[in-house]
């Protein structure tokens, strides 16, 4: 009989079934995929395209609200994109801009305005002529600000935009609502100017100053959200090309040799004909009366001097001193039989000093630069004498260019029997003589080191002043008898410079600010600060005994959003009663004011951080420290944390060496610099954080906690440290150190 093959009929019916429900599971499977991830990327195309009209609708009004700013209209209407799409706007009176001098003097203090449109997952806003994307560090311009500086001139039309009568944000109108011109006193004289813009997208203004403005200098601070611009000039513009340069008559008696060319503003007269070189910018060597004006030092070496006592170790300069790499500070000195060593072996020396310098058989040694790019260099406001046996300014190799003395157009430079002589440069340009005496000689009782020349010079090379291997840029100059000069050709490869980051007053800088207001009708929500999403204020204080227990200092520097506070109320005692209220982060209380009772202190204090235009504040509490902690106490200061991100950039890395092969505009060195310090006796007296660059100090900041940038154009690849050091009342300290930091923060 045959088989009928039953069993193996069902089998094939059963794989039928499965094949056709697998089938349908692929299929659901594929569907699932297909709306899943095709929902996610509808979201990502959708969230691009409401980004991409947020910031075509703020573009819009932007060129619109130029036009009725600057006067070609008086009312324009922006339609906006309906359905919702591109997020709300609002308007709100945040952002400030102020423009200051160094002298104190304010010109600008001016509110900008934001109108702000949200995304779902961004922020684009207009302010002060300007279109931004992001907050913070995310920040980035779309388009640049009513901002222009060029050649010593600012030209600031700012756009002042002030929150109207609020609408649907669907459409806004815009129309002038008044202007201020002609602010300022329209030239400024041998001043640096500060532009400082508070902001929620201050790091693109940073980022617009150092790409788009040429001679600023630009500080971040992202503590308060607020960006300082100074417009200065960064460099000298002086050369140490030719060896005597004087601003005034030149006359040589000596009849040994002046082997330099000559550069005089008037006249030259060489009694022995001694002036002879291979090469000169004029006949024989010489040049008359030709333009020698360079830029004075004046101003330059006064923003030096202004916080260098502050910001710089003193250099203790008593008997025989040697300062090794790093910046110092010093009052005038007199070195009386005494050498101070300026030894180079690990890194430049910078010495600020403000009064005269007086060598009396005392001598300034350079030392241990020989095949390093090291230097040494002396700035002053002061008069310079050196005279009587080994009094001179020597340098071990030989090399003039190791020793660089810096002065303001004022500065007197005075040389007589000097056995040691004078090796370096002097740089102390001018456009007219000094006035008066050497004040150095007068102060150290130098007479001899001006005894031979006439008195209406600036230089004065005496008798018997043996040799002069270098350069000098001064005044009206003469060399005596028994004098010989000779140019340091070493000098051709180095151009007179300032510390790093150092800016300059201009000789002139001209103004033209106005300030132009437009009322901006229509937005969603108007009126006061508007804060973004996620911004709180969160209100941040930290108590620290003062001056031996005699006060207290109270600090809520710490306070995130401080650009929207401005009120700190206080309570000293913490018993709900406000006791003292100001618009600074920080205030002290003396134990003698009657406010608190430093015998028996309150367990803690508090301090409230208000916005008074939103009716938003925060309070926050901090303990007293412990009482007495009393000199040498055990407890030494902590650093908490201590970190360095890199955020240096160059465009074009030199495979297999990690430098820039070809050093463009943009290429410079950043690292942002976060740190906290804490004191369990509560004496924590000083906090300072160092930035050294191939061994040379180049700036430093303070505070017990916070957050900087460093920033300097193209010095990518330099070898940077970073050290923090912290010393409490009885002097323990605490400190960390980060070399060539990772780009994680860590020490590599």
């Amino acid at each position: 009989m045959p088989d009928t093959g039953g069993d193996g009929g069902g089998r094939r019916a059963q794989a039928t079934v499965l094949g056709v429900a697998l089938l349908l599971g692929i299929t659901a499977l594929g569907v699932t995929l297909v709306v899943v991830i095709g929902a996610a990327g509808l979201n990502d195309i959708e969230g691009s395209i409401e980004q991409g009209q947020a910031e075509t609708a703020l573009t819009q009004l932007d060129a619109k609200a130029a036009r009725v700013a600057l006067g070609d209209s008086q009312v324009q209407t922006v339609p906006l994109t309906r359905n919702g799409r591109g997020g709300a706007l609002t308007a709100a009176a945040t952002g400030r801009i102020v423009v200051e001098a160094q002298d104190g003097t304010e010109y600008l203090n001016q509110t900008l305005g934001t109108v702000t449109r949200e995304t779902s997952d961004q922020v684009v806003a207009y302010q002060g002529g300007g279109v931004w994307r992001g907050t913070g560090n995310a920040s980035r311009m779309i388009s640049p600000p009513e901002f222009h500086y060029r050649a010593g001139t600012l030209t600031l039309p700012i756009v002042a935009a002030t929150p109207g009568e609020s609408g649907t944000g669907e459409e806004v109108t815009i129309q002038a609502a008044g202007s201020r011109q002609g602010l300022g006193p329209g030239v400024v004289r041998e001043q640096v100017l500060t532009v400082s813009v508070t902001s929620d997208h201050y790091v693109a203004w940073a980022d617009y100053f150092r790409d788009r403005i040429d001679g600023v200098s630009v500080t971040v601070h992202h503590s308060n959200r607020t960006v300082e611009a100074d417009l200065a000039r960064l460099d000298l513009d002086g050369t140490y090309r030719d060896g005597l340069v004087a601003d005034g008559d030149i006359s040589v008696k000596t009849p040994k040799t002046v082997d330099t060319a000559v550069v005089s503003a008037g006249s030259v007269s060489d009694k022995h004909g001694s002036i002879e070189c291979a090469a000169g910018s004029g006949s024989d060597c010489t040049t008359t009366n030709t333009d020698t004006r360079w830029m004075a030092l004046d101003a330059g070496i006064g923003v030096l001097l202004d916080n260098a006592e502050d910001d710089h170790p003193d250099a203790d300069i008593d008997g025989d001193t040697t300062l090794t790499a790093g910046s110092y500070y010093s009052e005038g000195f007199g070195l009386s039989g005494d050498t101070l060593t300026l030894d180079l072996s690990s890194g430049n020396v910078t010495l600020f000093v403000d009064g005269n310098i007086g060598l009396d058989n005392g001598r300034i040694a350079v030392e241990n630069g020989a095949g390093t790019d090291h230097y040494a260099r002396v700035y002053t406001n002061g008069d310079v004498a050196m005279a009587k046996g080994q009094s001179g300014v020597t340098v071990a190799s030989g090399n003039a260019s190791r020793f660089q003395l810096y002065g303001t157009s004022e500065m007197q430079f005075a040389m007589g029997q000097s056995n040691n002589g004078f090796t370096g440069a002097v740089y102390a340009p001018r456009d007219e003589p000094a006035e008066g005496s050497n004040d150095a000689v007068g102060e150290y009782g130098l007479t001899s080191a001006t005894a031979a020349c006439p008195t209406d010079v600036d230089t004065c090379l005496g008798q018997g002043s043996g040799e002069v291997n270098g350069a000098i840029i001064g005044g009206p100059a003469s060399i005596q008898q028994g004098t010989s000069f000779e140019y340091g050709d070493e000098l051709r490869a180095v151009e007179p410079r300032f510390p790093e980051g150092t800016a300059l007053p201009p000789p002139v800088t001209y103004l033209h600010i106005s300030v132009n207001r437009i009322e901006v009708d229509g937005a969603s929500a108007t009126r006061g600060t508007v804060p973004l999403p996620g911004r709180t204020i969160i209100a941040n204080l930290a108590v620290s005994e003062r001056s031996d227990g005699d006060e207290y200092r109270f600090d809520a520097a710490g306070t995130t959003e401080a650009d929207r506070v401005d009120e700190y109320r206080w309570d000293f005692d913490a018993d709900g009663t406000v006791d003292g209220t100001t618009a600074d982060p920080t205030t002290t209380v003396a134990c003698d004011a009657g406010v608190i009772d430093c015998d028996s202190l309150p367990d803690e204090a508090s301090v409230t951080a208000v916005d008074t235009s939103e009716g938003e504040s925060e309070t926050a509490t901090a303990d007293y420290p412990a009482s007495d902690p009393g000199p040498g106490g055990d407890n030494a200061p902590t650093v908490d944390s201590f970190g360095v991100t890199d955020d240096s950039e160059c465009s074009d890395i030199n495979p297999g060496h990690g430098d820039c092969k070809n050093k463009a505009a943009t290429d410079h060195a950043e690292f942002e610099i976060s740190w906290s310090v804490s004191d369990a006796d509560g004496d924590l007296d000083s906090v300072t954080v160092e930035v050294r660059r191939d061994g040379s100090l180049v700036q430093t900041y303070s505070g017990y906690s916070g957050t900087e940038t460093y920033h300097r154009e193209g010095a990518y690849g330099d070898a940077y440290s970073f050290t923090v050091v912290a010393e409490d009342a009885a002097g323990n300290s605490d400190s960390d150190t980060i070399d060539d930091p990772a780009a994680d923060g860590s020490d590599p």
